[in-house]
């Protein structure tokens, strides 16, 4: 519940509590992908986080994301952290104008081709190497591997929903399940967290009760 003050947004690891921003009510909780989910206003709405991450390392940034039309400003964040400098940011970004994925390290940015549509949960997942780029959108390669160095991670701010790099990229959406992992998650890892979270899906079902085994 984001109106709950500091720290009312929990982090499942226990590393960095999310404290809400901007006008964020009890009513920002909404029916989401996996549980419920935050409704974000694109004008100040944002999650903000201690970031830990620096320097170097490799890192997958995922999420899911029900992007609206925004008010034709640059993007709309899903999590970014780190500070305006070159290379001194991480963020991964949906296009809501344009309907496609940003990532990169703050001036040294990519993007992706694939439509990313408005109104509809998408998941969308940027991994890093140390050297790589690899962008997917629901389970599926959307963009590279892309030769993509010169992560070097500074700032103790970050942000879901928000930019911490001076840009006003306000999600005007809807996020759920959004993740920083400090591993370059490989395609496998990837596809199987689409596939377990997705609306309807049957990839983990619960039986309730012992089943007979099957007749050959």
């Amino acid at each position: 519940d984001p109106s709950g003050g500091r720290g009312a947004i929990k982090d499942a690891t226990g590393r960095s509590h999310g404290t809400a921003r901007g006008g964020m009510s009890a009513s920002a909780l909404v029916p989401a992908v996996v549980g419920d989910g935050l409704s974000f206003d694109g004008q100040d709405d944002e999650i903000m986080f201690t970031n830990d991450v620096t320097g170097d390392g490799p890192s997958t940034l995922s999420g899911w994301v029900n992007q609206a039309a925004d008010s034709g400003d640059d993007g709309s964040a899903i999590v970014s952290f780190g500070n305006g400098v070159l290379n001194h940011a991480r963020f991964l970004l949906s296009l809501a104008d344009e309907q496609r994925v940003k990532v990169g390290f703050y001036g040294n940015d990519e993007l992706a081709d694939t439509v990313l549509p408005r109104a509809t949960w998408k998941h969308v997942a940027w991994v890093w190497t140390g050297s790589q780029s690899t962008v997917y959108v629901d389970g599926a390669v959307a963009y590279g591997p892309s030769s993509h160095p010169g992560a070097n991670t500074s700032g103790d701010e970050g942000s879901i929903g928000g930019s911490t790099f001076g840009y006003a990229f306000f999600m005007t959406g809807q996020l759920d399940e959004v993740r920083i992992a400090t591993a370059a998650r490989p395609a496998a890892w990837i596809t199987t967290e689409f596939n377990n979270q997705r609306p309807g899906s049957m990839f983990i079902k619960a039986i309730g009760s012992a089943q007979a085994a099957p007749s050959h």
